[in-house]
């Protein structure tokens, strides 16, 4: 009697214990990052290589993104930068000129005129961000994206009044190098996310390869045909800031405090 009361004491333990276990592998979930749409918000410079060097000098940049992050940390993203700098290589007026630098217009007068870059890069992305402390439920980490677009830049020339005529309207097209093409762009840098969504940030180094080529197709300044293919390469660095957009699920919801962090 004694042996058969004293075995089902150590069976009601066993039952109780594994219960037990059984509640509390209830109360933690394993943890796991839900999806989620971050809003990208950046600046930065670039210095010109290759075929882009010819004509331009270095340039600011500023634009955004639209990123889907999964909970295996992948990224995808849509974006677009704005080019632009107020100073470049290569005065396409230069035989417009007079002795003095300066441009007489149909009035007689003279007067200057400024030349900058303008452009724009439109890009789909695909990368990956590396945490580098996953027991942390946040996305903090190295990450690297490949990127391919369509890049577009000229040379912008600012004209003072409507006098100017031979530099305005269909003229213009004959110096601004308007040019077009696919181009490729690879970026590695860090990204940071805070628990409590106050900071969110990114910084990293860009290097483009742009194939392109002169959509004008005749510069009137060297007197010729412009046709020929063109490498322009664009190594960088920018920083900006975030806005995540955590999407919760059934299995991953915000009352179980899984959070995107």
């Amino acid at each position: 009697m004694k042996t058969t009361l004293f075995l089902l004491f150590w069976v009601a333990v066993g039952l109780s214990f594994s219960l037990a276990q059984t509640d509390t592998t209830k109360a933690k979930p394993t943890f796991k990052f839900p999806s989620a749409i971050v809003i990208d918000f950046g600046i930065g410079g670039q210095m010109p290589f290759a075929d882009m060097r010819t004509n331009f000098k270095n340039n600011l940049n500023a634009g955004g993104k639209i990123n889907f992050f999964t909970p295996q940390h992948y990224i995808f993203g849509l974006g677009m930068d704005y080019i632009y700098a107020d100073q470049i290589r290569t005065d396409v007026v230069a035989n417009l000129r007079n002795p003095d630098g300066l441009i007489i217009d149909k009035m007689g007068t003279t007067s200057s005129i400024a030349l900058g870059q303008r452009g724009f890069y439109i890009n789909a992305s695909v990368g990956k961000l590396f945490l580098l402390n996953p027991q942390k439920r946040r996305r903090e980490g190295i990450e690297a994206r490949f990127m391919v677009g369509y890049l577009q830049h000229k040379i912008r020339l600012k004209v003072p009044g409507t006098d100017m005529v031979q530099i305005q309207g269909e003229y213009i097209k004959g110096y601004d190098r308007l040019t077009a093409g696919v181009a490729i762009q690879q970026y590695i840098g860090y990204r940071y996310m805070s628990p409590n969504r106050l900071i969110n940030i990114f910084a990293g180094i860009d290097f483009l390869q742009g194939f392109t080529r002169n959509l004008r197709g005749y510069n009137f300044d060297q007197q010729r045909a412009d046709t020929e293919l063109r490498v322009d390469i664009l190594l960088g660095f920018r920083a900006g800031i975030s806005i995540p957009f955590p999407i919760y699920t059934e299995k991953i919801s915000k009352n179980q405090e899984l959070f995107f962090y």
